[in-house]
C-alpha cells in the first residue's frame, strides 16, 4: 500500500528517527498545503475472459453410447446433455466456444426456416453460424451438428425424445444456451457455474465478443451487454471499474452505459462513456451508496441502434472492478489537536490530491508554530509525519534557510503530477556558494605560429548547495526531490548536471549534504566568427 507516496514534501516520521534526532522542517505560511495519497486496490472482479467461466464451462460426463444411440465407445468426455427447444419459429439454440489445435472456434446453432436445404453453415466474422429448419427437430439438429463438428472429434447422439448428448469437446469449451424468452434450451448435465453474464455476447479467443443473438429470433437487440454476478460491497466504498475493448463496428456514436444494479437487477446508478474505434480502455469511478450485493452491467448503446444492422465487430478484453480506500481523517497536532477539513481530487485511478483547508483552524494551528499530521484512511491505516514549523517568509531569522520548491512534468514513482499537479514547497537549512563556470564543451585551435585560438565554448554557471542537519528520513525525500524536472531555490530555477549528486556526511545522529546544480539560463555559447 502506498498511502502517502514518497518524495513529496509530506514526509513520514520513522520510528528510529527520533530521540535526540527529530526533523523539524519549515514551511512558509503562504505555501499551499497539498499532497498526494495513493492506495493499492483490492480486486473484486477481474475477468480477462481467458478462463473457462464466461459462459457455462463444459464438464466431463459419462457417455454410454450403447444405450444412448449409435456411435462407438463408452467413457468420460467433455460434453453436455440438454433438451432441445422445438419451438417452430426462428431462434437461437446454443453455441459452443473452444480451442482446437490452438485455434479458436465458436459455432452457433439456430433455427432458420427461410433456408432451402435442411441445414447450412455461414461464416459471420469470428463466428460460424449453423442454420437448420425446425422441421426435423432433434434428428435434424444431430445431423447438422455431426456434419460440421465431427472433424473436431465431436459428436451428437439422441437419448430419445428431445434429449441430446454432445461429447468429445476440448477441455476449455464454453456453452451458451438459448435463454431469450420464450425459448429455452435446458441443460440437464455437463456444465459448471459461470462467473459472468452475457447478453448478445459470446466467448471467443479469450474475449467476450458481440453477436446479435436476438436477430436470430424475434428482432435484434440495441443494447448488448456483459455483466458481473452479484458481489457484496459495503456502503461508502470507492470503486474503480475498468473496461478494455476492441471496437471494429462500422457505425459511430456508441457509448458504454455502465449500470450499477442491485441483486435483483434494480438500477441504482448509471454512468456513460464514449466508445472509440480500435483498442481502448475506459475507467469508471464510483462510490457505493449502500451495503448490498452489486451487479455491474456494461451495456453498449447508440442513438440510432446501429446494432440492428451489424451482427459482430466489438469485443471486451477485460472487465475489472476494484475497491480502493480513501483518506478518512487528517489530524493536526501542535499546541492543540484539531481535525483538518480537506477536499479530495481523484486521478480516476489510484491517486488522490488532498487540499487541506487550514484557514478554518482555530488558534492559528498550521499557520504558525510547530505541528505534525496524523492521517487515517478508511481501512484504519495510519500515517504520522515529521514535525513542521510554519514561518513567515519576511522574517530576518530565516537567513540560514533556502526556500525549496519542486514538481515534475509527468509521473515520479507513485506521484502523479500529470493529472494531479501540485508544487512541493518547504524551507531547508543551508546556503550556497558560486562555483567557477563549467565549460561543458570547448574547441581550441593551435595555429602554425604556436598561438591558440578559441573556436567554440559552451559553459554553464553552477552553485554548490550545502544543506544542514537532517535525519536519513528527510534526506530520502531531498535526494529524490533534486531529480524532479522543476527545481526552484529562492525563486531561481536549477537543473541537475550529469555529475550532480547529493552527497551526505554523517554528523552524529543526523547528516549534512552537498549538491552542485546548474542555474537555468546561465548557459553561454561562444563561437569564433570568420568572414
Amino acid at each position: 500500500m502506498s498511502f502517502v507516496p514518497k518524495y513529496q514534501w509530506l514526509t513520514e516520521k520513522k520510528d528510529n528517527a527520533c530521540g535526540n534526532a527529530c526533523d523539524v522542517v519549515q514551511i512558509d505560511a503562504t505555501a499551499e498545503k497539498k499532497f498526494q495519497v495513493a492506495f493499492t486496490p483490492t480486486s473484486l472482479v477481474n475477468q480477462n475472459f481467458n478462463g473457462n467461466n464466461i459462459a457455462y464451462p463444459m464438464e466431463k460426463i459419462w457417455v454410454g453410447l450403447g444405450s444412448l444411440g449409435s456411435g462407438s465407445g463408452t467413457g468420460e468426455y467433455y460434453g453436455i446433455t440438454f433438451d432441445i427447444d422445438l419451438t417452430t419459429d426462428n431462434h437461437f439454440i446454443n453455441s459452443f466456444s473452444f480451442f482446437y489445435d490452438g485455434q479458436p472456434y465458436c459455432y452457433i446453432f439456430t433455427y432458420d426456416n427461410s433456408i432451402i436445404p435442411a441445414y447450412e453453415i455461414e461464416e459471420i466474422g469470428y463466428f460460424k453460424l449453423v442454420k437448420l429448419k425446425t422441421i426435423g427437430g432433434a434428428t435434424l439438429y444431430i445431423n447438422a451438428f455431426n456434419e460440421y463438428m465431427n472433424d473436431f472429434g465431436i459428436s451428437a447422439i439422441s437419448n430419445g425424445g428431445i434429449s441430446i448428448t454432445v461429447y468429445g469437446f476440448p477441455e476449455n469449451t464454453q456453452v451458451e444456451t438459448g435463454n431469450i424468452p420464450p425459448y429455452n434450451t435446458v441443460i440437464t448435465e455437463g456444465v459448471g457455474e459461470r462467473t459472468f453474464g452475457l447478453s448478445n455476447f459470446l466467448p471467443f479467443n479469450n474475449m467476450a465478443c458481440y453477436f446479435n443473438i436476438r436477430s436470430l429470433g424475434d428482432g435484434p437487440t440495441c443494447t448488448p451487454s456483459v455483466y458481473s454476478l452479484p458481489v457484496n460491497i459495503v456502503s461508502g466504498k470507492r470503486l474503480i471499474l475498468t473496461a478494455k475493448y476492441t471496437n471494429n463496428l462500422s457505425f459511430d456514436n456508441i457509448q458504454i452505459r455502465m449500470r450499477v444494479l442491485n441483486s435483483i437487477f434494480g438500477i441504482i446508478d448509471t454512468i456513460y462513456a464514449d466508445v472509440y474505434k480500435g483498442s481502448n480502455t475506459i475507467v469508471f469511478n464510483y462510490e457505493t451508496v449502500s451495503t448490498e450485493d452489486y451487479i455491474f452491467d456494461f451495456t453498449l448503446t447508440d442513438l440510432s441502434c446501429g446494432f440492428q444492422d451489424e451482427l459482430f465487430g466489438f469485443c471486451f478484453d477485460l472487465i475489472k472492478v476494484e475497491t480502493i480506500e480513501k483518506l478518512d481523517t487528517i489530524t493536526a497536532v501542535g499546541c492543540t489537536t484539531q481535525t483538518v477539513p480537506f477536499t479530495e481530487e481523484y486521478n480516476d485511478i489510484y491517486n488522490s490530491l488532498i487540499t487541506m483547508n487550514t484557514g478554518s483552524l482555530s488558534n492559528g494551528l498550521m499557520t504558525s508554530g510547530k505541528w505534525k499530521l496524523l492521517l487515517t484512511d478508511t481501512a484504519n491505516n495510519t500515517f504520522e509525519s515529521i514535525i513542521y514549523e510554519t514561518i513567515s517568509g519576511e522574517s530576518c531569522l530565516h537567513s540560514n534557510l533556502m526556500r525549496f520548491k519542486w514538481t515534475n512534468d509527468c509521473n515520479f514513482a507513485n506521484l502523479d503530477y500529470v493529472n494531479l499537479p501540485f508544487t512541493n514547497d518547504v524551507y531547508i537549512k543551508g546556503y550556497y556558494t558560486s562555483q567557477p563556470y563549467d565549460s561543458k564543451e570547448r574547441v581550441i585551435n593551435t595555429l602554425s605560429n604556436g598561438e591558440t585560438s578559441l573556436v567554440f565554448d559552451y559553459s554553464v554557471e553552477k552553485k554548490e548547495f550545502s544543506i544542514g542537519l537532517y535525519t536519513e528520513s528527510f534526506f530520502t525525500t531531498l535526494q529524490r526531490a533534486f531529480l524532479h524536472s522543476t527545481i526552484i531555490i529562492d525563486n531561481l530555477y536549477y537543473k541537475q548536471d550529469t555529475d550532480s549528486k547529493l552527497t551526505k556526511k554523517p554528523e552524529g545522529k543526523k547528516f549534512s549534504a552537498k549538491i552542485e546544480l546548474i542555474e537555468v539560463g546561465s548557459e553561454v555559447v561562444i563561437s569564433k566568427c570568420c568572414c
